[in-house]
C-alpha cells in the first residue's frame, strides 16, 4: 500500500511512487521566491549581476551582500535562502584554500563548483552510521563565474546538486522571462561592457523599477584582474551608460516619420551597444532596424563598436568626428544634445 504524499515529505531520502523527491522539489521553489541574479559569459570575462531588495529605509544596503568572492578569481551570484549560503560559500572557500597549498596552482572553476554540488547532496541520514551532516536540502542556488586555463566559465549549481554550464543563466524570482530575453539578446562575441549593458537591461525589466547603485550589485570576473565586484560610484557610471543608449535610440525613434515608427513593435534589435562610438547609425530596412557590429569605415578607433548601415544608404554617413554620440536616422541626425528632457529615459523604445 503506498504512503501518501505527505508521509513521502516526512523523510529527505523517500522517493514518490512517480521517482520524485518532494523535499528536493521544495527547496528548488524556494529559489524562485528570491531575488533575481544573472550571469553572461564572454570571451573576455563573467559579467554577475542581483537585484538587492531594499525592505526598509532603515535597513543599510551595505550590509546586503548577493555576489561573493570565493577566490581571486572565482566569484558567485546566490538566490535563495542567504543563511544556507553561507554554508556553501565557506565550503566553497576552504576547497579552494585547500586545493591551492596541496596541489600550488588554483583550484579550476568546475572542480569547485562540483564540491559545491557534492555538499548539497549530503542531507539526510550519513553513510556507514555517521551523523547526519544536514537534515534537509540546501534552499539557494548559485552562478558559479570564474577564468582559469579553460577561460571564462559559468557554472549554474541547485539543491538537487546538478551542475549545468551556461553562455547566461538567470535565477530567482521572474527568472523564467529573464532567461527568455537573454536567449534573445545573448551573442557569444559580446564585449564586458556589452554584458554589463545587458544584465542592467533584464534587472529592469524584472524588477519594474529604476536601477541605482543602491538596488543592485555588479561585478565581474577577468583573466586578468581575477575577480572584482563595481563601487558605487563606478555602478552609478555603468547606469549611466545604459539610459544614455536607451535615450539616443529613443530620440531616433522620435525622429523617425509617424508611418515608421508604427513598424516598431516588430523590430528585433538584440545587439545594445554599451560603449558608442561617435556615430551610431540606424536605419528602418524590411520593417526593422538593420544594425551590423562592423568597423567604422572612416576615422573612428578599430576597437570601438559601433553599428552600420546595411545594405549602404543613397545619402553620405557622417564622419566619426562628433564629440558626441550621435544616430542618424534619414538624413537627419539627433546627438546626445538633442535628446527632449521630458522624454522618458526609464524605458526601452523597443
Amino acid at each position: 500500500m503506498f504512503l501518501t504524499r505527505s508521509e513521502y515529505d516526512r523523510g529527505v531520502n523517500t522517493f514518490s511512487p512517480e521517482g520524485r523527491l518532494f523535499q528536493v522539489e521544495y527547496a528548488i521553489e524556494a529559489i524562485k521566491l528570491g531575488s533575481i541574479a544573472i550571469g553572461v559569459k564572454t570571451p573576455h570575462g563573467v559579467v554577475l549581476g542581483v537585484e538587492k531588495r531594499i525592505t526598509s529605509s532603515l535597513l543599510i544596503g551595505s550590509s546586503i551582500e548577493k555576489i561573493l568572492e570565493i577566490d581571486t578569481h572565482i566569484g558567485c551570484a546566490m538566490s535563495g535562502l542567504t543563511a544556507d549560503s553561507r554554508t556553501i560559500i565557506e565550503h566553497a572557500r576552504v576547497e579552494a584554500q585547500n586545493h591551492t597549498f596541496v596541489y600550488d596552482e588554483q583550484v579550476p572553476v568546475e572542480s569547485l563548483a562540483q564540491s559545491v554540488c557534492d555538499l548539497a547532496l549530503r542531507f539526510g541520514e550519513g553513510a556507514h552510521g555517521e551523523e547526519s551532516i544536514m537534515s534537509r536540502p540546501f534552499g539557494v542556488s548559485l552562478l558559479v563565474a570564474g577564468c582559469d586555463h579553460k577561460g571564462p566559465q559559468l557554472y549554474y549549481t541547485d539543491p538537487s546538486g546538478s551542475l549545468v554550464h551556461y553562455e547566461a543563466k538567470a535565477i530567482g524570482a521572474g527568472s523564467e522571462g529573464a532567461q527568455t530575453e537573454l536567449q534573445k539578446s545573448f551573442y557569444k562575441s559580446m564585449t564586458l561592457e556589452e554584458a554589463e549593458v545587458l544584465v542592467l537591461k533584464v534587472l529592469k525589466q524584472v524588477m519594474e523599477e529604476k536601477l541605482t547603485s543602491s538596488n543592485i550589485q555588479l561585478a565581474k570576473v577577468t583573466p586578468s584582474a581575477g575577480y572584482q565586484i563595481h563601487t558605487n560610484e563606478e555602478l552609478a557610471a555603468i547606469i549611466a551608460r545604459h539610459y544614455t543608449t536607451n535615450q539616443l535610440i529613443n530620440a531616433a525613434v522620435a525622429a523617425m516619420p509617424a508611418a515608421a515608427r508604427h513598424t516598431l513593435p516588430a523590430i528585433n534589435r538584440p545587439h545594445i551597444q554599451s560603449r558608442l562610438c561617435p556615430i551610431l547609425l540606424v536605419t528602418l530596412a524590411h520593417s526593422r532596424l538593420i544594425r551590423t557590429p562592423n568597423r567604422c569605415r572612416r576615422r573612428c578607433a578599430p576597437s570601438s563598436p559601433h553599428a552600420d548601415f546595411a545594405p549602404p544608404l543613397a545619402f553620405p554617413a557622417p564622419s566619426c568626428d562628433s564629440d558626441s554620440p550621435m544616430i542618424a536616422y534619414g538624413t537627419q541626425h539627433v546627438t546626445a544634445h538633442d535628446i527632449p528632457p521630458s522624454m522618458n529615459t526609464t524605458t526601452d523604445a523597443v
